[in-house]
């Protein structure tokens, strides 16, 4: 078993292995969570086609271009009854436990604008990792351990320059 963010679904699911999914335990009585770091579109400052790409930017994040991400197997921020359709219609079919995806709260540890270095992929786990595991062993609360979660996050953009 792993304890991973929505970011990680699309390569778990690409290996060898069949993995199903499902949410992180939470106290009768609270809503289900599950941290979420969006997939990142990025147009070249030079690019001789800027007017195409802002516009291929505009259709992939919303809620039409969201039918299409969905399809190719990565979880969108848009969880219309569309995008939920594209999800568990595509082949391969999705993990297992992933409808519970559709009925949780995202919480998103980046403010807007914020990126952080690939390279700096398993520290982002570590946080992933540490956060699920101070709340699911009754250590911290959710409120708690997202903050934490967000304040490495912010501290490794930080360290990026941005």
């Amino acid at each position: 078993m792993t304890v991973v963010s929505l970011g990680s679904l699309g390569y778990l699911q690409s290996g060898t292995a069949d993995i199903d999914v499902a949410p992180t335990p939470v106290s009768p009585g609270t809503a289900a969570r599950t941290l979420a770091t969006p997939q990142t579109i990025a147009i070249a400052a030079g690019t001789e086609q800027a007017e195409a790409a802002w516009r291929f930017v505009h259709f992939a994040a919303g809620p039409e271009g969201a039918v299409a991400v969905a399809r190719s197997g990565s979880l969108p921020l848009h969880r219309s009854p569309d995008v939920r359709s594209a999800w568990f219609d595509r082949q391969p079919s999705p993990p297992p436990g992933t409808e519970a995806l559709f009925g949780s709260t995202w919480l998103f540890p980046l403010r807007a604008g914020q990126t952080l270095a690939p390279e700096a992929d398993h520290q982002i786990r570590a946080a992933v990792q540490m956060a699920f595991r101070q709340t699911i062993s009754g250590e911290s609360t959710w409120d708690d351990a997202f903050r934490s979660y967000q304040q490495r996050l912010h501290e490794l953009a930080r360290s990026r320059g941005r």
